[in-house]
């Protein structure tokens, strides 16, 4: 939660990580643990994005309606799972007709990942949301 300087609650915030599947982050760790270079290409489906993210909003988002507060997720896509930001968008805002038009309790997005020692955002807000985050529109206005 994030909670304004009275101590009252602002946000709900949640987080949650893409895994490859079990075989291949398998493969992956012994392939780099025996001083190999993996090769391949380790896709995440559009679905399994969508399915990630809409059980992380449908989890917290009766506790968002319930309190009154804006719900915002904040998804990782870790080293072996990485997801390239476009994919992100298009399951927000295209596949399925949009997780964001479908799940109004979700206020926003932020979706990071780790490039070169550094962490990169994008930030997505929900137009249909039905408590604006706050705190998502503050950072996709003052950094990147």
């Amino acid at each position: 939660m994030i909670y304004d300087a009275g101590g009252n609650i602002q946000e709900l915030i949640d987080v949650t990580s893409m895994h490859q599947k079990r075989a291949t982050e398998t493969d992956i760790g012994d392939t780099v643990a025996a001083g190999k270079i993996w090769t391949g290409w380790p896709t995440i489906p559009p679905n399994h994005i969508y399915s990630k993210i809409e059980e992380k909003a449908s989890a917290y988002g009766r506790l968002s309606a319930a309190i009154g507060k804006p719900y915002t997720v904040f998804f990782f896509g870790e080293f072996t799972a990485t997801v390239h930001p476009a994919a992100v968008a298009y399951v927000l805002y295209e596949h399925h007709g949009g997780l964001l038009k479908t799940l109004p309790m979700l206020s926003g997005l932020v979706y990071f990942r780790e490039r070169g020692g550094a962490y990169r955002y994008n930030y997505h807000t929900n137009a249909a949301a039905t408590f604006p985050s706050p705190v998502v529109r503050a950072l996709s206005t003052t950094s990147r």
